[in-house]
């Protein structure tokens, strides 16, 4: 199933300042994000809702929403393994 790919800013940047190498990687991630065929789990309570892409040791929060009738792939927050579901539930609880 074809998603199109929107990207937050939060994600944008978060991919600026990465190495050439990981960010290729997690751009081919995005791109098979789009084809229906990446790395993706769904997270569970508290995060309900959302779903996590990997590329390496990065990860990008998203969440599946109808647009216009089209599948959407909204990216909300990308970031390291180790440190981004605590920031990210920080800014869920947040809001």
């Amino acid at each position: 199933m074809k998603a199109k790919v929107i990207l937050s800013d939060q994600v944008l940047e978060f991919i600026r300042q990465l190495s050439p190498v990981p960010r290729k990687n997690l751009r081919m991630e995005l791109g098979r994000l789009q084809n229906g065929k990446a790395n993706i789990k769904s997270l569970v309570e508290p995060l309900d809702g959302y779903h996590r892409l990997r590329s390496g040791s990065y990860r990008v929060i998203f969440r599946n929403r109808m647009l216009h009738g089209q599948q959407v792939a909204e990216c909300i927050y990308a970031g390291q393994r180790r440190t981004i579901y605590e920031l990210f539930q920080e800014v869920v609880v947040k809001n």
